[in-house]
């Protein structure tokens, strides 16, 4: 439904979070422990991390 937020706990890639942006009716949280793959979110998405938990 529209404003929902959607959780993914092993992003890969980013697509689910690239689905959520190009809707526009979603808000996404990306969750990625492998760098190579948090590099490819941030490259997808034109984005750099919000957060990084080293625990």
């Amino acid at each position: 439904k529209p404003g929902e937020i959607v959780l993914d706990p092993f992003a890969g890639g980013g697509v689910t979070g690239e689905a959520c942006s190009t809707v526009k009716q979603r808000r996404c949280v990306l969750i990625e422990k492998e760098e190579e793959f948090v590099e490819v979110i941030e490259r997808r998405m034109g984005i750099k991390r919000v957060r990084e938990d080293d625990g």
